[in-house]
């Protein structure tokens, strides 16, 4: 195929079938791949290349021993538009808005430096520097750089500028993603996520499973946020 006009949906079933009939490729592999292509194909809509939700039909097939589980765009739409309103460029909108809209895994963005941004440009650089603390889990193979749009580009100027803490790491380096205490952990971003996706926080007082707040749990503290049982880990966000 020479050009993305010319996609269809049946092409995706075809090229499941064609993946799947490789014997050196297990079930993980092929879903993996799939994941991959579906994030490239809703880039692509995002660009204005095809046309919207094709993206939909590169469905991905789940092996028996992997959990389907994976958050909708209409569930990340309240998320956002409750940090836009209430929590423009804080720590926590930033960090959700740059996971959903770049697909990256959360160790890739804990890596990041305010050098890796590229505003002018619209990018960020994704780095393997292991001596450092911040690996990539492909090592060499994962650096990159990942293309943002205007909007989520503004949206990490207006971060740092306003909201960002600034320190360095232990190494020098000035992380992104900060603390008071130099670069966050990869428990502390996750503790966000995990807070952020309950669904008390963003629609407007709703209580999984008819919770108390004041006797819930999971709604004490960002430590406890992973109890709530509609709460999800940040690989979820990946499954576009």
């Amino acid at each position: 195929m020479e050009s993305l006009s010319k996609l269809r949906p049946h092409h995706f079933q075809e090229y499941r079938y064609w993946r799947q009939d490789y014997d050196d490729l297990n079930p993980v592999s092929v879903q993996t791949q799939f994941s991959t292509l579906r994030v490239f194909i809703k880039w692509v809509e995002d660009y204005g290349a095809i046309e919207r939700g094709m993206h939909k039909h590169a469905r991905v097939p789940t092996p028996d021993n992997t959990r389907d589980t994976k958050l909708e765009t209409s569930r990340a739409n309240l998320i956002l538009n409750y940090l836009s309103k209430f929590e423009y460029a804080s720590y926590r909108h930033t960090l959700f808005a740059f996971l959903w809209h770049t697909s990256m895994r959360i160790s890739s963005a804990r890596a990041i430096d305010l050098e890796d941004f590229h505003p002018s440009e619209n990018y960020v650089e994704i780095r393997h520097r292991p001596e450092q603390d911040t690996p990539l889990k492909n090592k060499q193979k994962g650096e990159r750089p990942v293309y943002l749009d205007d909007r989520h580009t503004t949206l990490v100027q207006d971060y740092i500028k306003a909201r960002r803490h600034d320190v360095t790491d232990d190494y020098g380096r000035e992380p992104l993603f900060s603390t008071n205490y130099g670069r966050a952990a990869v428990s502390t971003l996750r503790e966000h996520i995990y807070s952020l996706s309950r669904p008390c926080m963003y629609d407007d007082g709703h209580r999984p499973q008819d919770r108390d707040m004041e006797e819930c749990e999971a709604a004490q503290t960002i430590h406890d946020a992973s109890k709530c049982p509609s709460s999800i880990s940040p690989h979820t966000i990946r499954r576009v």
